[in-house]
């Protein structure tokens, strides 16, 4: 099975706060896009930068800061879509995980799995060494039951 092919209709958003509340983002793009092959699967999303350089993406209902090359294909199907598909990826619905529950995430990343476990009430600290995401992770972390923590742990 090949690659989907779609087309992708990108819109500039004047006004970026309306888009990301709270964010200093003041341009932003919408991007509508839908599947040459099967025009049912589609979807709509926003991204923008904010004023420190921070590349976030939202569905409507919950954003992300992302690396950007990567935002269309992680991420056009929705964010919630995206935490559910690394949830059972990496089975963490086969591991209850009870309320204020306390979680080590190890390589977090951008902190996409911490984001869905401090969504279930756990209490994460968050592991990432990569000064270049590190950034992206305490952003995503920001108003969430999330520690971001620099470290590398082996």
């Amino acid at each position: 099975m090949g690659k989907a092919r779609c087309e992708t209709y990108i819109a500039p958003v004047q006004d970026g706060q309306s888009v990301f509340p709270g964010l200093a983002v003041k341009l932003a793009e919408k991007l509508d896009w839908r599947n040459v092959d099967d025009h049912s699967r589609g979807g709509v999303y926003w991204t923008g930068n904010d004023a420190d350089g921070i590349h976030w993406v939202t569905d409507g209902a919950d954003r992300m800061a992302v690396l950007p090359d990567r935002t269309f294909r992680f991420y056009r199907y929705g964010i919630r879509t995206r935490l559910l598909h690394l949830t059972n990826r990496y089975l963490c619905d086969l591991v209850p995980i009870p309320r204020d529950a306390y979680v080590i995430n190890v390589g977090a990343n951008i902190g996409e799995i911490a984001v869905e476990l401090a969504n279930r009430d756990a209490m994460v600290m968050a592991i990432e060494p990569d000064p270049g995401i590190l950034p992206l992770l305490r952003a995503n972390a920001n108003g969430r039951r999330i520690e971001a923590v620099p470290f590398a742990a082996w």
